[in-house]
């Protein structure tokens, strides 16, 4: 899915700095403002628009929510 959205393969290790580097600057700001919120898992949802290595742009739905696990 990645490929196909972005056009490139995807990165390794696919950080949040790496993953949020083609996004629009205005869009850039709004998940830097929703990381703290991400990390401390909270469900978010925003709509951002990336911008390919080619010169294309695309809409995309960020979803972010928590999942527990079995630890301890």
């Amino acid at each position: 899915a990645y490929e196909v959205l972005w056009g490139e393969p995807p990165p390794e290790p696919a950080t949040l700095a790496v993953l949020t580097r083609g996004l629009d600057a205005v869009d850039a700001a709004q998940v830097a403002a929703l990381e703290p919120r991400i990390r401390a898992g909270e469900a978010v949802q925003a709509e951002l628009r990336i911008h390919r290595a080619d010169g294309q742009s695309r809409w995309i739905r960020l979803t972010s929510f928590a999942i527990a696990d079995a630890s301890p």
